[in-house]
């Protein structure tokens, strides 16, 4: 759940541009297979306070396994797209999707399953685990913060597979590739390198740091309202 209070009167200053930049969602390298990476940026705090927390979850999402516990098979490369169809599909209709309550936004593993529940990075810290756990590479898995004007900011997890760059959403049942996904991209964890997030956005906009800013600050509420 990334946070609307503040953010909203910053993309109120630069609605225009971003309405421009919605209709074409990757509005820069649209037929790029990967997603942009651009300059280092700060990470969303809601990671930072994960990985105060709980190191050790921190570890596994970098594709460390807990003390004693064997690695995983890796999984042919063929194989990835189906894997993370069905990642997707299941961690979706098996959690409850709830914003959190209170003014602090929590990382966390959803789980799955009756009582599970959770927000949109809950879920996506879900399919990340499930696919390192299942032998996808976790070098090939990354969170991507996006922008869309009627929702807010939204977290996803984003997988590397033969095809390119497909995105993993709370919100539907089924992947996009990236650059089909309808969000305006903001940030991204850098491939191989958990601990360090990218700018998405084009260095040249104003608008460019003050969005960063507010989308590493916090997640729209609204993100679970659509």
């Amino acid at each position: 759940m990334l946070r609307s209070s503040i953010f909203r009167t910053t993309m109120s200053t630069c609605a225009g541009l971003l309405m421009v930049w919605c209709t074409t969602p990757a509005f820069a390298h649209p037929f790029a297979s990967e997603m942009i990476e651009g300059d280092p940026t700060d990470p969303p705090a809601g990671y930072v306070d994960l990985c105060q927390r709980d190191g050790l979850l921190c570890q596994q999402l970098a594709g460390v396994p807990p003390a004693g516990s064997p690695n995983a098979a890796p999984i042919d490369a063929r194989d990835r797209m189906f894997l993370v169809k069905h990642i997707n599909r299941y961690v979706n209709a098996n959690v409850t999707q709830r914003v959190d309550s209170g003014a602090r936004d929590q990382w966390n593993r959803s789980g799955t399953g009756r009582n599970a529940v959770g927000d949109c990075e809950d879920l996506a810290i879900e399919k990340r685990l499930r696919l390192i756990e299942a032998g996808f590479p976790a070098q090939d898995l990354y969170f991507a913060i996006g922008y869309q004007r009627r929702a807010g900011l939204h977290l996803v997890l984003v997988a590397r597979t033969e095809q390119g760059d497909y995105v993993l959403d709370s919100r539907t049942p089924y992947i996009n590739f990236w650059a089909k996904a309808p969000y305006v991209w903001i940030m991204r964890q850098s491939t191989g390198q958990s601990d360090v997030w990218r700018s998405t956005l084009p260095v040249s906009s104003p608008y460019s740091a003050p969005v960063r800013h507010m989308a590493a600050t916090e997640i729209d509420a609204a993100a679970l309202r659509s």
